[in-house]
């Protein structure tokens, strides 16, 4: 890798992961800003030029933790309660994370019914 160019990031990238697909896949984020630094360093650039600028607003969602049947949210009408909430805060998109029983019925209806509220 190390006698590589900095405009080969791409390629530098997928053959790191690669070589170490056989090992744990943590640690590649660093990584892979490291490569894009050092072609910014080597364009005189910043990372956010190399992708394109920056924003001054990102948007954003709201996400829930998992559902609990313990009185946290342990009902669709909880969940809509909550998507409500995240609403009026200005959050205009939802994540749900359901209960763990792994019922894809229930967790679907949970969905349905917070999405036309």
């Amino acid at each position: 890798f190390a006698l590589r160019e900095a405009e080969e990031r791409e390629g530098i990238y997928n053959d790191l992961k690669r070589e170490v697909r056989q090992f744990d896949h943590m640690g590649h984020g660093p990584i892979d800003i490291a490569l894009w630094d050092w072609q910014g360093r080597q364009l005189g650039c910043s990372v956010s030029a190399l992708l394109g600028g920056y924003r001054k607003r990102l948007p954003a969602y709201a996400s829930t933790y998992h559902g609990d049947r313990n009185g946290g949210l342990d009902s669709p009408q909880a969940f809509v309660a909550f998507a409500q909430q995240c609403y009026e805060k200005g959050y205009r998109a939802f994540k749900i994370h359901g209960w763990n029983e792994g019922d894809a019925r229930e967790e679907a209806k949970n969905v349905r019914i917070a999405a036309m509220t």
